[in-house]
């Protein structure tokens, strides 16, 4: 009898700890399921399957280092409604010092994100010494 009753009490005390958790489970449910969501998603840039062997290489200490963003429109595929960058135009000369800041969501990341083609715009384009990065091999960009 000592027993059940200890191991009821026990139980309750359990349950009455737990009990504060179980508001939680649906929210961590609907997480899980916008992660799965963005998971199976496909990537516009399939680095499997890309032509790589047509791509234009990139050896070590060629580039001259000019980026150029062309009429860059932009946004995320998770988030369509709201554009990051609206006809981006600007010039990067080599040698010059660059600062991009800005509040969060403002598309610093998304900048470099573009330059390595972790991204694409949807329309305009990033250039590379004046060579659009679709035609550079994506390896190459990434290093």
């Amino acid at each position: 009898m000592f027993t059940a009753m200890f191991s009821l009490m026990f139980g309750v005390f359990a349950f009455m700890q737990a009990k504060g958790n179980v508001i939680h489970v649906d929210t961590a449910f609907e997480s899980a399921r916008k992660v799965l969501h963005v998971m199976e998603t496909p990537s516009k840039i399939d680095i499997l399957h890309e032509q790589e062997k047509e791509k234009k290489a990139i050896m070590q200490g060629s580039l001259k280092g000019k980026i150029e963003f062309r009429d860059v429109w932009f946004r995320y595929p998770t988030r369509p409604e709201q554009w990051i960058f609206k006809g981006l135009n600007l010039t990067i000369n080599p040698d010059e010092i660059v600062a991009v800041v800005g509040e969060s969501g403002a598309g610093k990341s998304t900048f470099i994100n573009l330059i390595m083609r972790f991204y694409e715009p949807e329309m305009g384009q990033v250039l590379i010494d004046d060579v659009d990065v679709r035609d550079y091999k994506i390896a190459d960009l990434r290093m």
